[in-house]
Order: structure tokens, then C-alpha cells, then sequence
């Protein structure tokens, strides 16, 4: 019986950690970030890895079949932890055996970044040299992530044979603050594919480089390409003159499909007198949710009463609405109405 109950609470360890830190790493794609909701997956994934950690290696045979079952980020996070903090080599080949898939990239980059470096750095020199450009995108990540210097290391990743090793170097070479690879930075730019050219225009713009057109027009593609990206976007706000960056939200403006990525722009710039008229966008089903997350950036006080000011029934936003979700599931959105009463309580003023 005793055997039993035991084999069940590690179990649900198990699954905690790999649903809570699942949900941790996608909390950050959140628009916008529920920063409470971030902090409280945190926690809850680090009670579930305590769990863990006093079952000890008893906790193994459930993590193996629980990453062969699913195979997903959050189960490959948890084996991950375990065979690091354990230093057990055999298990974490079992796991590595998964990072050339998405899932398993997410997963283990995650437990790298999530325990203490000492435990990690050992593999991470090694898989600098890897013939698996899976594990040296691993190798590279550990070092953006922690903004630690690859040495002399770095001038060779950026000649790396995999695009999304080279894409990654540029970032780790500016987040190491690497003013010397700037020159190669700049081949990079004008010589490679989309994904490298992207990540070689951000390097140079954290490293200082002038925000001229050759930096920010990848920058604009890749927002245009992927609109859901709001740290993409919040990068290329910070870096272009205001003037700039206005006169191509209203061009965006002009077109349905841009119109969503201008709206949610408009939160960045910081103005909170454009609090009327993205109420006013929320009357549009197209518009609604890029406008709310843009007011929730501008008005983070608006999060105590977000329930309140939100509803996931079409009919309290309009026949727009009704019409735009009568066969489908509509998400808790803004409701115009009330987000404009909202804003004549705290300023003293109706639109």
C-alpha cells in the first residue's frame, strides 16, 4: 500500500513539473505578460521539483515513461533537471536524445537555464564541438541565456554550417557585449537567409549600431511575417525614430491585414491620450484583442478589474460580434463600452 501512494505522489510530481513549467515557458508569449502568472508557475514548478528531488532516482522510472509518452517540452524539462542536478550521463543521453525536435529544444534549454551553471557547463563545453548542430544550438543558447562570453569559440559558431546556430551566435555575441564581432556581424547581414539576417540586424542594434534602414527593414519583415512576436516589435519601437515608426503604424493602418500589428504597436509608443481610440477599435472583432492587449500596456491598472471589463459573450460587444463567433468559442475580450467608462473614472473625462 505504502509502495503504492508513494508511486503515486511522485507521479503527480512529475506531471506538475512538466505542466507548470510548460506553462511558465508560454506564459512569455502571452500578449500581454500576466507577470503574477508567471511568478506563480515558477513557484509551482519549483514545490514540484523538490518532489522529485527527494525521490531521487526512484522518480526515474516514471519521468522515462512520462517523456516516451509525450515527448514534449515540459516532460523533457523534467527528465532534463533531474539527470543534471543528479549528474546521471545515461539519462541525460536519454533526453538529449530529443533535442533536434522543437519540443525537446524548448524543454532543454530551459533546464539549462533553470539550474545552476556549474551542473551544466561541463556538457556545454563539450557540445560546442559537437558534430550535432542540435547540441551546439543547446551549447549556444546556455550562453545567451546566462550572457556569458564563448570565448574564442564565437567567431567559429558564427561560421557555422546551421542557420539556426549562426542566428543564435548573434545573439549570444551581443548579449556577451562582443563589440569585436561587429564587422562579421554586418557580412552576416548582407550574405545570409532571412532567419540569420534577422538575428544579425538585432545584434548589431543591442550593440550600439546606428538603427538605419538596413537594420530595421528585417526588422519590419519579421513583424509583418509574425505578428504574435511583441518582443520583436518592442525592439523595433525602441529602436526607430518616433516619427518613423508612427508614419508606418498609420501606412499598417490602411490595410485590414496590418491594421492589428499598427493597433498593437500603438501600446508601445507610450501615449496614454490613445486610450479613447483603441476603445473605440474594440468595437471591430478583427481589432478587439490587439487593442486590448495595447491599452492593458498603457493602462497596467486596468488588470485588478480585467474580468470586469471583459466578456466572452458575442452579444455584449455588438452584432459584429454575434455575427464574427456564431460558430465558435470567442475568447474574454474587451468590451468597448465598458473600457471607455473605464477611462472616464480615472480621468475625469468622457470620449
Amino acid at each position: 500500500m505504502e509502495g503504492r501512494i508513494v508511486q503515486d505522489v511522485v507521479r503527480a510530481h512529475a506531471e506538475g513539473v512538466a505542466f507548470c513549467w510548460a506553462q511558465f515557458s508560454l506564459a512569455f508569449q502571452a500578449d500581454p505578460v500576466d507577470q503574477v502568472a508567471i511568478d506563480r508557475l515558477r513557484t509551482e514548478t519549483e514545490a514540484h521539483l523538490d518532489g522529485l528531488r527527494i525521490a531521487g532516482t526512484a522518480a526515474w522510472p516514471i519521468l522515462i515513461d512520462q517523456l516516451e509518452t509525450y515527448e514534449e517540452r515540459g516532460e523533457v524539462f523534467a527528465a532534463a533537471i533531474l539527470a543534471f542536478e543528479q549528474s546521471n550521463e545515461r539519462r541525460l543521453l536519454q533526453v538529449l536524445s530529443l533535442a533536434a525536435t522543437e519540443e525537446g529544444r524548448a524543454g532543454l534549454r530551459g533546464a539549462i537555464a533553470w539550474v545552476e551553471p556549474e551542473l551544466t557547463a561541463p556538457y556545454v563545453r563539450k557540445w560546442l564541438d559537437s558534430s550535432s548542430p542540435a547540441l551546439r544550438w543547446l551549447a549556444v543558447a546556455a550562453f545567451a541565456d546566462l550572457k556569458a562570453d564563448p570565448g574564442t569559440w564565437l567567431e567559429r559558431l558564427l561560421s557555422d554550417p546551421d542557420d539556426k546556430v549562426r542566428a543564435l551566435t548573434c545573439t549570444a555575441a551581443a548579449k556577451a557585449r562582443r563589440d569585436d564581432m561587429v564587422p562579421r556581424l554586418r557580412e552576416l547581414l548582407e550574405t545570409s537567409g532571412a532567419e540569420v539576417e534577422l538575428a544579425a540586424a538585432i545584434g548589431l542594434l543591442e550593440l550600439g549600431h546606428p538603427p538605419d534602414d538596413t537594420l530595421t527593414t528585417p526588422l519590419r519583415r519579421a513583424v509583418l511575417v509574425d505578428p504574435g512576436n511583441v518582443d520583436l516589435m518592442r525592439k523595433l519601437v525602441s529602436v526607430s525614430p518616433p516619427e518613423d515608426i508612427r508614419a508606418w503604424f498609420a501606412l499598417l493602418l490602411k490595410s485590414n491585414e496590418t491594421a492589428p500589428v499598427a493597433i498593437r504597436g500603438a501600446g508601445m509608443l507610450g501615449d496614454r491620450s490613445i486610450g479613447p481610440w483603441l476603445a473605440r477599435q474594440m468595437r471591430s472583432a478583427d481589432l478587439c484583442p490587439a487593442a486590448g492587449a495595447a491599452f492593458l500596456e498603457l493602462f497596467p491598472e486596468a488588470w485588478e478589474i480585467w474580468d470586469d471589463l471583459t466578456s466572452v459573450e458575442p452579444a455584449d460587444h455588438g452584432p459584429e460580434f454575434v455575427a464574427a463567433f456564431e460558430d465558435e468559442t470567442m475568447g474574454a475580450f474587451p468590451v468597448a463600452d465598458r473600457v471607455t467608462q473605464f477611462l472616464s473614472r480615472i480621468a475625469g473625462t468622457v470620449d
